[in-house]
């Protein structure tokens, strides 16, 4: 072989060893990319999950805030035997806002587990202002069951009487 030829050839493999190299390094590179690419993909869908926890949680937090106003709410609508005074002041501020004259005459509160408090009250006042505070009571926050409800005009006066016998259902025992 001549000289011509060897140095041809020598290029030829040069080119040929340089392109290879090239290769190489090019499929390293593209391979790293695509490494570093996934990498990149899976810490955003790692951050977008714990966005979403983070939402979820005030969201959570928002949700037991409100719950717990309704709560409190419900609670205040049930009475035990610390609170029951809570309930005889209503009566008396229903009776006065409905222009009656009010009288406790039996309050049994000391039942059985299962019992409810028992109000045996009269009433004294226009037939309309009787009619509209057991209106009230019926309306009321705490649940009632009336018992026995009697009204009566005993001399066909002006005023009229009503005795009343009303279970507290809104109790809970302690």
């Amino acid at each position: 072989m001549t000289i011509n030829n060897k140095k041809f050839l020598i290029s030829v493999i040069l080119a040929v060893v340089l392109n290879l190299a090239f290769c190489f390094l090019a499929y390293l590179l593209a391979r790293q990319i695509n490494f570093k690419k996934n990498s990149f993909l899976e810490t955003k869908n790692s951050i977008y999950f714990y966005e979403q926890r983070i939402k979820n949680i005030k969201d959570i937090k928002k949700e037991l805030a409100l719950r717990a106003d309704k709560q409190n709410d419900i609670k205040l609508a049930f009475l035990n035997e610390s609170s029951i005074v809570d309930f005889i002041e209503r009566i008396e501020y229903l009776a006065k806002k409905a222009g009656v004259e009010l009288k406790t005459r039996r309050a049994d509160i000391a039942g059985g587990v299962e019992e409810k408090p028992v109000f045996d009250i009269s009433l004294k006042g226009a037939f309309s202002n009787i009619y509209f505070f057991v209106s009230l009571l019926e309306n009321d926050k705490y649940q009632l069951s009336f018992q026995r409800v009697y009204i009566q005009n005993p001399k066909l006066e002006k005023y009229w009487e009503a005795d009343l016998e009303l279970r507290l259902l809104s109790f809970e025992n302690d």
